[in-house]
């Protein structure tokens, strides 16, 4: 502790000198021989004879009547070592006191003070050792007590007067007696002292109270009284702007004048006592940014939710006609130079505007995500947030805080792919807002798009929702299914873009080009994609996206019911603008074998006469050619007499049309629709083919039937048998009367806890129920598993260990049909022969375990 006083000590004497060991002692420690006073010279005395009566005095008598009137003196301005001695007025200055003021301030005396430093320079060292001994023992008491934020304005005030009084008590004598003597001196020119002090009264005055308020802001803790001041501030201008109430400022009321006049005392106090200036503005600077964010996150700035406006507008008159205002009101209370700062500051409105946008938008990124999922409702803050990112930093500062939300709030396992893509979809269009040339975009949208790359259902969502009808011919909307998004469906209505130029990069003749932002990353011009649909559809490689929209188009296109299927046409048109004409050969022949189908079955109905004697059945087949269709189901079972029938004539009249050409039916890829009737209720629904086979048996009082006994009846596979069971079970049609036996359910059950149960039954029997009609990728992986399996030992074996790519690669050359799965797949499959312990890996490649 006694080094870190003595360093104080040594900072506090780099500024302000010690004290000379000779200042505070009146006289000279010794008098020269002076001889005797002759008859009528007063010793030492001042009287006007004396320099008559000796006019060869020598120097050491003009040293003793130096001695003798700075005696005088500084005996009268010496300071009291107690508060209250000190700031009483000290008793009128006798005659001789007087005299020797003007001795060493206009007369001889004055010589000597470029040496002695002179009596003002003394003095304010006096003032310097009165102020350590009675001012700052109190003043650090004052600071160092506690007091309630209440209080904080009367304790300032009151510790602000304290060194008021202090100051005058340490002033008065300047201004009562040296200053006067100094003024009343007349043709003075040039410099008045020797030492540091400027020339003239006002000068002095200057400077002393400079050297005064130095020492008051050395004296007093700087970090507590700019926290202090800057709270009164603040509170203050919450109740002059009324932030606590939801009345518009319309400029201050009574009370709010009473409170801006109480302030103004304050900070005219403070510039008084030299406590404002520097330590005072950046109080007030701070307030001043309280007051803003406060401003900012009121009621005053709420969005606008229902007019989708931005509020800067609102903002930048607050700024102009009440902040500004405001401030120039109060600071040039504690300004050296009110008049130049004015001009400085009027001149300066626009930076403060600029300063309260970002403020604004600082405020608004944080809840960017929740904008995001309330677009379009939302424009408001966004355009708020579009005023603010017009420098690279607060661009920098969006894409961080937006991505970190994302990867917080969304992109984990909790989230389903639907929800994501949504929020995708929505990012796109904000950002489009924000920025429209899609740096942004680009630099937010990586993380979003690479999680949804590893999704395993990002692909079959996209597809399926591009194919998706969302309203029927009226205009009502449709029930989407679980697979589909609606806003991707929406995007389809909308008109393609035109791609415009390919080559853009070399039209010289562009002349609006721009060079890239800053801000852009390497490979921003690879991504030029506008539009909602070319972003979804870059997501994947093209090979990748082309194989799951061969098996989503054909599922679709096999329960299509569209005479007309321009959704489809329209829809493959846009993939061969994405991903090129010839990738999508497959597709185009797919879509004419349906269309192809139709006229067909209209020319052979009306050639053979399909309809049917039992009820009104007609058969719609579709002709599709193998070789271009994803992987079907070629599951074949007894379909009922009266289809079987249909199918025959069907048969001869496609080869009366075709050229003798022949037909092989895949019934598991059929649709029907049943009507049954029970004894309490009429069904009428759409079912698989093998679900109405097995239905069709339990007729002609066959009530109860056993899965053997359909397998055998219907020549059906045993998982299709029970397919079909569970999802007549789930229709309350059927019920498990025995394990592997199935009863009829003529009539519901009419108690509530039975009908409740079977209601849950048949939940949970329907949702099992459900088979697609082509095989997924991961269904024919399965089951071509042991092919696979023996390929890759083979290759191993021959040619040892080697990276998964380089497998895949062989695999689709020695494969006869061709490796039809990705790198992803093959690793799966790797993976699961290296968890049976007959491969081994290290990274990415792989060899037989020895």
């Amino acid at each position: 502790m006694a080094a870190v006083r003595n360093c104080d000590r040594r900072a506090f004497d780099a500024i302000f000198p010690p004290t000379s060991i000779t200042h505070t002692i009146p006289t000279p420690q010794a008098t020269p021989q002076l001889g005797f006073a002759v008859e009528g010279q007063s010793f030492g005395g001042f009287s006007a004879s004396s320099q008559q009566d000796a006019p060869d005095s020598t120097a050491a008598q003009v040293q003793v009547k130096r001695n003798i009137a700075w005696s005088n003196a500084t005996q009268y301005l010496s300071l009291r070592n107690e508060i209250h001695e000190l700031v009483e007025p000290k008793v009128k200055a006798p005659p001789h006191v007087e005299e020797a003021f003007k001795y060493l301030l206009v007369g001889e005396g004055k010589s000597f003070d470029a040496r002695d430093g002179g009596l003002v320079d003394w003095y304010f060292e006096e003032i310097k050792g009165s102020f350590e001994r009675a001012v700052e023992p109190l003043l650090k008491a004052k600071w160092a007590k506690e007091f309630l934020c209440a209080d904080a304005y009367d304790r300032l005030l009151a510790n602000t007067r304290f060194l008021h009084v202090v100051k005058q008590a340490y002033l008065r004598p300047l201004h009562e007696y040296i200053l006067p003597i100094i003024q009343s001196r007349k043709g003075a020119t040039g410099s008045f002292l020797d030492g540091d002090w400027s020339s003239g009264a006002e000068g002095i005055s200057s400077k002393f109270e400079r050297e005064l308020h130095d020492l008051f802001l050395l004296k007093i803790p700087n970090g507590r009284f700019s926290q202090t001041l800057s709270y009164i501030i603040c509170n203050a201008a919450f109740d002059i702007f009324r932030m606590a109430g939801r009345t518009p400022y319309h400029g201050p009321g009574s009370d709010q004048r009473e409170v801006l006049k109480r302030l103004r005392s304050l900070l005219h106090s403070l510039q008084q006592v030299g406590l404002g200036d520097e330590l005072a503005q950046e109080a007030f600077a701070h307030a001043m940014s309280q007051l803003m964010e406060k401003f900012i996150v009121s009621h005053y700035m709420e969005i606008d939710w229902e007019g989708g406006c931005s509020v800067t507008r609102k903002l930048r008159e607050w700024v102009q006609n009440a902040l500004a205002p405001f401030v120039m009101n109060l600071l040039e209370l504690i300004q050296t130079d009110p008049t130049t700062w004015k001009t400085l500051f009027s001149s300066n409105i626009q930076g403060w505007q600029r300063t309260a946008i970002s403020k604004l938008g600082m405020a608004r990124v944080p809840n960017l995500f929740d904008y995001v999922v309330a677009w379009d409702d939302s424009l408001g803050a966004i355009l708020d947030i579009k005023e603010y990112i017009t420098t690279p930093a607060a661009r920098g500062h969006l894409v961080s805080s937006f991505v970190s939300q994302l990867l917080r709030r969304l992109l984990h396992v909790g989230s389903n792919t639907i929800h994501i893509l949504r929020m995708y979809i929505s990012v796109i269009r904000v950002f489009t807002e924000l920025e429209p040339r899609g740096v942004l975009l680009d630099r937010v949208s990586r993380p979003m798009r690479k999680y949804l790359k590893g999704r395993d259902d990002t692909a079959r969502i996209i597809v399926c929702s591009l194919l998706a009808e969302v309203k029927d011919a009226e205009g009502n909307r449709i029930e989407s299914g679980p697979d589909v998004l609606v806003e991707i469906a929406a995007e389809m209505e909308k008109p393609v873009l035109s791609q415009g130029r390919q080559h853009w990069e070399m039209d010289w003749d562009d002349m609006n080009w721009t060079p890239d932002p800053v801000d852009a990353s390497i490979d921003y011009r690879k991504s030029k994609h506008k539009d909602v649909i070319g972003l979804l559809l870059s997501l994947y490689d093209r090979e990748d996206f082309i194989t799951e929209l061969k098996t989503v188009l054909g599922e679709h296109l096999l329960k299509s019911e569209d005479p007309d299927y321009a959704k489809e046409f329209r829809l493959l048109e846009l993939f061969k603008l994405r991903l090129g004409e010839d990738k999508l050969q497959a597709c185009q022949v797919m879509l004419h074998d349906v269309v192809e189908s139709q006229r067909l079955n209209d020319l052979i109905v009306k050639a053979k006469a399909m309809a049917t004697g039992e009820g009104d059945l007609h058969l719609n087949a579709q002709i599709l050619s193998s070789f271009f269709w994803p992987s079907l189901r070629e599951e074949t079972f007894g379909v009922p007499k009266p289809v079987h029938e249909l199918q025959t004539t069907f048969e001869e009249g496609f080869q009366a049309t075709k050229d003798m050409r022949k037909l092989r039916w895949l019934p598991a890829l059929g649709r029907v629709e049943v009507s049954l009737e029970f004894e309490d209720r009429q069904l009428d629904l759409e079912c698989q083919t093998w679900q109405a086979s097995v239905i069709y048996a339990f007729q002609d009082g066959k009530d109860t039937l056993t899965v053997a006994q359909l397998e055998v009846q219907l020549q059906m596979d045993e998982p299709l048998v029970r397919n079909a069971c569970t999802f007549w079970v789930g229709k309350l049609v059927l019920k498990e009367s025995a394990p592997d036996t199935y009863t009829v359910l003529e009539t519901l059950p009419t108690s509530a806890t039975d009908a409740n149960a079977a209601a849950d039954a048949a939940a949970a029997a329907e949702d099992e129920a459900v088979v697609s009609a082509v095989r997924t990728q991961e269904d024919l992986l399965m089951e071509n598993m042991n092919v696979y399996r023996q390929f890759v030992l083979g290759m191993l074996t021959n040619g040892g260990s080697m990276p998964v790519g380089n497998m895949h690669m062989m695999l689709k050359m020695a494969m006869q049909e061709g490796f039809p799965f990705g790198v992803e797949e093959l690793k799966a499959l790797l993976g699961r022969m290296v968890e049976e312990g007959i491969l081994m890996r290290q990274g990415d490649v792989f060899g037989i375990r020895q």
